[in-house]
């Protein structure tokens, strides 16, 4: 189910709320020093929380308010469970983290129950170092927007994701012309052929189309389907490797299965032969059904049995 229009501007409220406070609350490299009561009393209480026993770390991903608790030892974990991870950044002395909190915690709720492809999630900047330095915090709260476990390019993802999320749905392919430019420009591309766009197999194509990042079109128009040969209801992935092109024919009752449909692009986005990099490791291990691989500079995998090299 895409996104609602609500829940859509409740998260660019975040992004906005963050930027413009990061720039009025710089990182400061110890607390800061005041003499008020109130101050007095803070520092109590960090003392006595120092004090407690503090828990091991592990692989598990705890919740507070619908809010995924992130650090260095589950952070990979939740990079791998969920499409679309916004992170917030945080420190617990921040004014400006403790005013977002009540919003971000609301919005959280309503995704997990809403919107089973995003999850929100914080991170202690202070207490988690390495996070903080990988991913360049400079401010709080900063809140990053992953894609698909990307570590690196969160900063083009959220722009993605929030273009796709503003756009008014999936794109119309009206003639052989715009069809050949659209398959072209893009490595892979799927292409949804209905003859009637208001089918409940184009509806499901749209949904499809609000939750990934895999370059989505439609058409219905009858030259294009003479051009790519197809002569009833399918979905077609197109791409510029192995060959060429992959159909996904509807059920015998005329019906598009959306999980069938996400695992067909997935399995077949992948070449024959994979050289392994940062950059398509999660692709990789969704293939393999998230197989733990080793840090290794290059592997290569083979679709089918997997050969680590």
């Amino acid at each position: 189910m895409r996104t609602s229009t609500l829940l859509t501007t409740a998260l660019l409220g975040l992004l906005l709320w963050a930027s413009c406070t990061r720039a009025e609350e710089e990182t400061p490299k110890e607390a800061p020093k005041e003499t008020t009561e109130e101050t007095s009393k803070e520092l109590e209480d960090d003392e006595v929380e120092e004090e407690k026993p503090k828990k091991n770390k592990t692989t598990e991903i705890e919740e507070e308010s619908d809010v995924m608790v992130l650090h260095i030892n589950n952070f990979e974990r939740a990079l791998s469970e969920n499409k679309y991870l916004l992170v917030e950044f945080y420190a617990p002395w921040c004014g400006h983290c403790q005013r977002l909190a009540p919003v971000y915690e609301e919005v959280a709720g309503r995704l997990k129950q809403e919107e089973k492809d995003m999850r929100l999630a914080k991170v202690n900047a202070i207490e988690e170092k390495e996070l903080t330095e990988e991913f360049e915090v400079g401010g709080y709260p900063t809140i990053k927007l992953f894609v698909n476990g990307d570590r690196g390019r969160s900063a083009e993802a959220m722009v993605t994701w929030m273009k796709r999320q503003a756009s008014p749905g999936t794109p119309t392919l009206d003639s052989p012309s715009s069809a050949a430019q659209f398959i072209q420009a893009h490595n892979i591309s799927v292409v949804g052929f209905f003859k009637d766009m208001e089918s409940e197999p184009a509806k499901v194509l749209d949904e499809l189309y609000f939750s990934t990042d895999v370059e989505f079109a439609k058409t219905s128009s009858p030259e294009v389907f003479n051009k790519y040969e197809v002569t009833a209801d399918s979905v077609v992935l197109f791409k510029k490797f192995d060959e060429g092109r992959v159909d996904f024919p509807l059920t015998e009752e005329g019906k598009l299965d959306k999980q069938n449909l996400t695992s067909f692009i997935q399995e077949n986005s992948l070449e024959l032969i994979i050289h392994f990099t940062p950059e398509n490791e999660m692709q990789i291990k969704t293939h393999i059904g998230n197989l733990h691989l080793p840090n290794l500079h290059s592997i290569s995998v083979v679709k089918g049995p997997v050969h680590i090299i």
